[in-house]
């Protein structure tokens, strides 16, 4: 993946709780100052650091991805940045736009050039991306790699082009060698209702969605380590084309043409409610690991290869669906150390993550709801009927530690909060409105007591095996989040809730209208110890 935006704030959910008394809780201030210090990291950031981590996501290179069959085969590589995806195939540059129900494809083709010119990735990046897509671990793309710069070698006689990002602005240059003929470059653009120059010499295209535009074209040459910048600029010719007028220069150096893309008239400063660019992406959470790398969760939509009318072809990522994305960061956000998209290929299909966890080797754990037929799920794990996943990843993001779903057969449950403890055994808590939810013997409550009850539950490290799991509510609808793991095994959660009113401790109280919310925490041998109940309503 690249360049994710938020085009949607964090997912929040509003605690309707205080605490009235904390002599009620086996967890007090103090208890809480030695856990900071004491417990695994990562913490949540603070506010500050998760607006200088969203700042830097924005802010990323703009980078292109190798095809590996994540797209339709005709695409070589692809990139995606504010309001847009572009894909390159062998014969055009295809950008695909989206504005409210309007949606286009602009196909840049390159008049009478090369049909099949050599394609390869320049200045290979740090970064790769990750999709385990499906059931099936043979339809897992793993390692593909991340470029700055993608060139077409001859695309005419002496000519290359070679395509790249400056921030979020794409850009293209065309490398034109000594001798060799820049009048020979010409431009067609398929899906242009017009095509115009402004009063500053700037290429105007009109799409069915807006306008783009290609700036007046910056053209230069090198001598002795100074560029010596060439008159040029765009001709309109016939038949939707373009070429190129280009002052006089040395014909026995390089020539560089470099035109800029730009979408700001077409999508003004930044995504509105009435644009969608067609690669959306939502965050839900973010961490950080004790070395500062920063992880961020949400949903991705996927772009989609606008097909010609002559192709048709499978492709795994559709643009309606919805994915699960985890992104890796350098602690400078300026670098993606890795990324990742999981989810299904049985279309259509949709995935939210709503929690996220790091252990101290920095695998990453996600939590949330799953509507996917076929989700990813490793071997050798605990799993049973449910939209609850669990997925655990490695550190460089290139393998499903584990992966599995969990719940019963209701029809409202999700994994809302998720821990590890040092022993890297995984915590997760949500609710569930199924009457047939996996519960261990040992369990707290092991029938759904209303309509909506919420649960923790315990796996072991791989994922193999249900430590412990109960149910936790009454009356209307529960909700458990934010697990915290203390130093000794202890948990301690919190939740809202219409209503715990099954009477087995006399500090829940019943509120069987309005949302409100409980405290409470187990020990190592997570059996329920101590709670606390709150009518206290606040956002």
């Amino acid at each position: 993946m690249s360049n994710h935006t938020f085009a949607k704030p964090f997912r929040t959910r509003k605690m309707r709780w205080t605490i009235l008394s904390l002599s009620a809780f086996s967890l007090s201030v103090l208890g809480l100052l030695a856990w900071q210090q004491k417990a695994p990291k990562p913490l949540t950031p603070t506010a500050n650091t998760t607006t200088r981590i969203e700042e830097n996501y924005g802010r990323l290179p703009l980078y292109f991805e190798a095809n590996h069959g994540q797209v339709d085969a005709q695409v070589k590589f692809m990139t995606r940045a504010n309001g847009h995806d572009l894909f390159l195939t062998p014969r055009e540059a295809v950008l695909a736009l989206k504005k409210k129900d309007h949606t286009s494809a602009l196909r840049m083709k390159l008049i009478g050039a090369q049909e099949n010119p050599a394609i390869k990735g320049e200045e290979k990046l740090a970064g790769t991306t990750n999709y385990f897509l499906g059931n099936d671990p043979a339809g897992w793309r793993t390692n593909v790699a991340t470029y700055a710069r993608v060139k077409y070698e001859s695309v005419y006689p002496g000519v290359d082009v070679v395509y790249y990002g400056n921030q979020q602005q794409l850009e293209y240059d065309f490398l034109v060698a000594p001798g060799a003929d820049p009048k020979a470059i010409k431009l067609g653009f398929a899906g242009a209702e017009s095509l115009a120059l402004d009063e500053q010499g700037n290429l105007v295209v009109t799409t069915a969605t807006g306008k783009v535009i290609q700036h007046k074209p910056i053209v230069y040459q090198e001598a002795d380590g100074k560029r010596q910048e060439i008159a040029g600029n765009y001709v309109l010719q016939d038949n939707q084309q373009v070429s190129f007028a280009v002052g006089e220069y040395d014909a026995s150096k390089t020539l560089v043409i470099d035109p800029v893309l730009s979408y700001a008239t077409f999508f003004g400063p930044g995504p509105g409610p009435d644009v969608d660019s067609g690669y959306s992406t939502t965050g839900t959470d973010i961490k950080v690991d004790e070395e500062g790398n920063a992880y961020i969760t949400g949903t991705f939509r996927a772009p989609e290869f606008p097909l010609s009318s002559d192709a048709v072809r499978p492709q795994r990522l559709y643009r309606d669906d919805a994915y699960i994305f985890i992104a890796k960061f350098n602690p400078q956000g300026s670098g993606l150390l890795y990324s990742a998209v999981i989810g299904g290929v049985a279309h259509p299909g949709a995935a939210t993550p709503f929690a996220l966890a790091i252990d101290d080797e920095g695998s990453a754990y996600i939590t949330g709801w799953n509507g996917w037929r076929d989700f990813p799920v490793t071997r050798g794990v605990f799993a049973s009927l449910g939209s609850i996943f669990v997925t655990k990843l490695n550190p460089t993001g290139t393998e499903l530690a584990f992966s599995t779903v969990l719940g019963g057969d209701g029809f409202n449950e999700e994994g809302s909060g998720i821990a590890v403890d040092r022993e890297h055994n995984v915590y997760v808590t949500g609710h569930s409105d199924s009457k047939r939810f996996p519960v261990t013997p040992n369990a707290y409550q092991k029938e759904n007591a209303g309509w909506a009850d919420g649960f923790v539950m315990k796996l072991k490290p791989d994922g193999s095996q249900l430590i412990y799991s109960t149910l936790i509510g009454g009356g209307l609808h529960n909700t458990v989040v934010t697990p915290v793991v203390d130093a000794q095994g202890n948990v301690y959660f919190a939740g809202d809730t219409q209503g715990i009113e099954d009477g087995r401790r006399a500090d829940y109280k019943p509120f069987p209208t309005t949302p409100d919310a409980f405290m409470s925490s187990t020990d190592p041998q997570v059996l329920l110890r101590g709670g606390a109940y709150s009518g206290f309503q606040a956002s």
